[in-house]
């Protein structure tokens, strides 16, 4: 009786001992390896070792073409006559322009609103419009300004800077990021020994922007700080200004191409 009770002991001693041994293992603790030196070699050499390389690519440009924007709004007490009214203002922008050689094609009405003047049990209705105009001399600048100058229902709203060859500076700041990719790998493969094979490819896309591109408000200021020399908007030369623009050169503003790329290798020691 006396063996039996010491052999189940002995067998629950050693139960306790391996659930100790098991908690470890389960609760927090790493896996481990284990073997000979060469073993571990071995497995470590199967391990897939990558490395990410980073490529940025950025071209400057002058814009060569100029959006201008001006805000056509009407008053009127009956909404369809507001609305008539305006668009027959548009008409005679759209004819004026169109005589001073500026294509109809990019002559661009947008962005059609109404709004009562006080609630919506107001007598009185006001349209506004917001027609573009692309514009590539100041000479069409100064017909758009005859525009504004000559009628109180015709405000400038700002100019927006465009680049005609976009897409091809897009596709061109991309080829640069990803030689510069290549640049780096090709360093990086003489100077430590190592080939590197392409596996992954991240894009991020290219970043256009304007560095003069500014508000109605930065045009007004400065517009404002010219009123001693210029009465009138049709008498503000761009050129002149501290806008950004000149149109004598044909440099309307800088606009600045930026790309980023990511290639992921697979290193192999040679």
């Amino acid at each position: 009786m006396n063996q039996l009770i010491t052999r189940l002991n002995l067998q629950y001693i050693a139960f306790l001992i391996g659930v100790v041994t098991i908690i470890p293992s389960v609760y927090g603790n790493e896996p481990k390896l284990e073997g000979t030196p060469g073993e571990l070699a071995s497995y470590l050499d199967g391990i897939s070792k990558t490395v990410k390389l980073h490529g940025h690519g950025e071209i400057k440009a002058q814009a060569d073409i100029v959006i201008a924007s001006l805000k056509v709004k009407t008053k009127n007490s009956s909404l369809g006559k507001a609305i008539e009214l305006n668009q027959d203002r548009i008409e005679s922008i759209i004819k004026h322009l169109t005589k001073g050689n500026i294509k109809k094609k990019d002559i661009i009405p947008t962005k059609f609103s109404w709004t009562p003047e006080d609630g919506y049990i107001s007598k009185a209705y006001h349209v506004v419009n917001i027609v573009k105009v692309k514009i590539v001399n100041e000479s069409q600048f100064r017909l758009i300004a005859k525009q504004v100058d000559s009628s109180s229902d015709v405000t400038f709203a700002g100019l927006a800077f465009e680049h005609s060859l976009a897409e091809k500076f897009k596709q061109d700041v991309l080829i640069k990021a990803c030689d510069s990719v290549v640049m780096r790998k090709d360093i990086f493969t003489k100077a430590i020994g190592v080939s590197l094979t392409p596996i992954n490819f991240l894009d991020s896309g290219v970043v256009v922007t304007s560095v003069t591109d500014r508000s109605e408000a930065a045009y007004n200021k400065a517009q404002y700080n010219s009123d001693k020399m210029h009465k009138s908007l049709s008498s503000f030369s761009l050129a002149s200004s501290s806008y950004g623009a000149n149109f004598g050169s044909r440099s309307f503003g800088e606009i600045i191409y930026t790309a980023t790329v990511q290639v992921e290798y697979a290193v192999k020691s040679n």
